[in-house]
């Protein structure tokens, strides 16, 4: 069963504060950092047409429109779209839902979608279904989601025996945690076939977005989200196997021809 995450209440709406923060010069340097890249070279061309649903402010809009692909970003939150068409007036973006993309069926060769569809309370099918509308066949949809790893799990039993503090009472939903198992089934659902999967995490040996955001002791800054870990942390990551501590799971289909 999929694990919830709950954040506290705000009065502003969470992705307007979240957006509102974009550094576009550090959100580059993550790109250049981050474990998409291989999966991104092994299944992009620049001759696709790329749809990335859920882009947020856009990093990966203009990291790889900076770079000659052909794609193209949908988003909900206003604040983010204005703020990417601020930063890089060239980009492609527009408002829209990604359960119910404005686009015709089979417009697409890749399906890009990033931490986005763990955020519905009713799950990825809806979003999924529509990302296989989408996609033309034989074409990719490449879908990142948390990752509900080993570590992850740990840290839960830690709670259970009251080692960990519990959620207040006035928090809110905010994503849920999935296994490979379970994404695998969200994606089989919606029609998509050989499927592989990745874990997903930085590519720079001294980062870590998992080890950072579950275990607090082993960030180098503790108020700074550079996901950089002290000496402990980056031995932690070098003995483990990615898949017991990586932030993410990346599966990659391919809708039938």
């Amino acid at each position: 069963m999929a694990d919830k995450v709950f954040v506290p209440k705000t009065n502003q709406s969470h992705w307007d504060s979240y957006w509102q923060k974009t550094n576009y010069q550090r959100e580059m340097e993550l790109c250049r950092s981050d474990d998409l890249l291989p999966i991104f070279g092994k299944y992009l061309t620049k001759k696709q047409t790329i749809i990335e649903a859920g882009c947020g402010a856009g990093k990966w809009v203009i990291y790889l429109g900076k770079k000659g692909y052909n794609i193209v970003g949908v988003d909900n939150n206003r604040l983010g779209l204005r703020k990417l068409k601020d930063y890089y007036p060239p980009a492609r973006a527009k408002l829209g839902d990604v359960r119910r993309l404005a686009f015709k069926s089979d417009s697409f060769d890749v399906y890009i979608s990033l931490g986005v569809v763990e955020h519905f309370i009713d799950g990825p099918p809806a979003a999924l279904a529509d990302a296989f509308r989408v996609v033309k066949p034989g074409g990719l949809a490449i879908v990142e989601v948390p990752f509900d790893n080993k570590l992850r799990r740990l840290r839960r039993l830690l709670g259970k025996l009251k080692f960990w503090r519990r959620r207040p009472k006035d928090w809110e939903f905010y994503e849920y945690h999935y296994t490979k198992n379970e994404l695998k089934q969200f994606m089989l659902q919606a029609g998509f076939i050989n499927l592989n999967f990745f874990p997903k995490d930085d590519l720079n040996p001294q980062k870590s977005l998992g080890l950072w955001l579950d275990w607090p002791k082993l960030r180098r800054e503790k108020d700074n989200p550079d996901f950089r870990l002290i000496r402990a942390g980056q031995v932690v990551k070098k003995i483990l196997p990615r898949w017991c501590y990586s932030a993410c799971v990346v599966c990659v289909g391919r809708k039938p021809r």
